[in-house]
């Protein structure tokens, strides 16, 4: 039996990319938002070993804003790469986290999503909610431009 292909989108949301260079700010690190969604967020950091994060707050930093994200609002989907980065000391080397958004009150969301509509480069006509072929057709919203 063969796995079925869905595509290569699996997210639920529409992901974004920033025209300036969000900063993500965690406890230990400051990394490079790479993309993001009403559903979670990738970024990028050099990694020493030490991880970057540590089950606390963040804070995603743009100009003239900011978006935090509490401990229990996120989740940590995978890692990339998975393995530790080399022993030798003193070397680094890119390492990503995916993360998914968890419990996020209206007021988080529609913070988000204005910081999305602000700040990112995408024709707005197009739908913020991607339609998985196993899911009936996402409910209109009031976070719809």
């Amino acid at each position: 039996m063969s796995a079925k292909s869905f595509g290569e989108e699996r997210r639920l949301f529409a992901r974004f990319t920033f025209r300036e260079a969000p900063l993500v700010v965690t406890p230990k690190r400051i990394g490079l938002l790479e993309d993001m969604s009403l559903g979670g967020a990738s970024f990028q950091y050099f990694d020493k070993g030490q991880g970057c994060l540590d089950g606390s707050a963040f804070e995603i930093v743009l100009p003239f804003g900011h978006i935090q994200v509490k401990a229990e609002q996120y989740e940590v989907v995978a890692t990339t790469p998975q393995e530790p980065p080399a022993s030798s000391e003193g070397q680094a080397r890119v390492r990503r986290y995916h993360l998914r958004f968890v419990d996020l009150t209206s007021a988080d969301l529609q913070n988000m999503w204005q910081m999305i509509k602000k700040h990112c480069a995408r024709p707005w006509d197009a739908p913020i909610f991607i339609q998985h072929p196993l899911l009936p057709p996402p409910m209109v919203s009031h976070l719809a431009v």
